[in-house]
């Protein structure tokens, strides 16, 4: 009716069932429609110490779970206003059914990851990380559907690309019949991207929970790989040769040089504009921020 007052609450243990801090409650959505209250489970547990001011705390992954418990309860409060402007009865089970019905996932996961690759708000390079995941994924193909999203395939996963081979960066490679494996930096790459990709799943409720929330401190980034670097007598020679001015080779020649003693990555050396820096006596420079981190 047109007076109806309805508020909407989440509440954590109205039966009185956490006798100690370790007891694991699940919280609920109470709907109360003038002084009928209505509890809708939302099938998240959590511990008497986790919960402080209406907010999950004290977990990693409390940020997700808020953010998720936030769209449970909008998602109620519509579902109950809708049932009295249409005059329907109010049962809080139909209510949880409709609501998690509608966010039900579909069905291939790789779909759902494909799709957000194509909106993440990251750079071109950083894309194509996210693209080579799927296609390793695909690859793999034992994390096709959802169902397949679980800590076991995660370690399987792992497993399996810790098997792969580097692809040949050149003639020599190309040639020689034993490729080295992928390094564990490229290895926990993948699992960076594919952590990033299932916080998101979890934020907009695909997946109960992300699975790397109980893997803290696995798939660690590893020991980098040596690399190499010119010595001041291969810094000379370079800078000795000499292309014919206005060329394409001389542009190439300039442009190393100048990341030799700057140390600027290429992507920020392609940014470079004089114009930002100032100079102090004989040194040039300026305070921002790089491309990459």
């Amino acid at each position: 009716t047109k007076n109806t007052m309805v508020t909407t609450n989440i509440i954590f243990d109205h039966h009185g069932k956490a006798r100690t801090n370790k007891d694991l409650v699940q919280l609920e959505i109470r709907i109360t429609v003038d002084r009928q209250s209505y509890y809708i489970p939302t099938g998240i547990k959590i511990t008497k110490k986790q919960w402080s001011v209406n907010r999950i705390e004290n977990r990693p992954d409390a940020d997700a779970l808020n953010e998720r418990l936030a769209v449970i309860a909008h998602a109620a409060y519509d579902e109950v206003t809708a049932c009295i402007k249409q005059g329907r009865e109010i049962v809080a089970s139909e209510i949880r059914q409709k609501i998690f019905d509608v966010q039900k996932p579909v069905e291939n996961f790789l779909d759902w990851v494909n799709a957000q690759i194509n909106i993440l708000d990251v750079r071109a390079g950083t894309r194509k990380h996210y693209i080579t995941l799927s296609k390793r994924l695909d690859q793999w193909g034992k994390m096709q559907t959802w169902r397949d999203v679980t800590v076991a395939n995660i370690y399987a996963f792992d497993s399996w690309l810790h098997g792969l081979r580097k692809r040949p960066s050149n003639v020599e490679e190309a040639t020689n019949a034993v490729m080295p494996l992928l390094s564990d930096a490229a290895v926990h790459n993948y699992h960076k991207c594919l952590r990033y990709l299932l916080g998101r799943a979890e934020r907009f409720g695909k997946i109960a929970a992300n699975p790397y929330n109980s893997l803290r401190g696995e798939f660690k980034h590893g020991e980098k790989e040596n690399t190499e670097y010119l010595t001041e007598q291969e810094m000379q020679a370079l800078e000795s040769i000499h292309p014919l001015a206005g060329t394409q080779m001389a542009l190439a020649r300039d442009l190393f040089v100048f990341q030799m003693y700057t140390g600027l990555s290429f992507s920020d050396a392609q940014a470079f504009d004089i114009s930002l820096y100032h100079k102090e006596g004989d040194v040039w420079t300026y305070n921002g921020e790089r491309i990459k981190t």
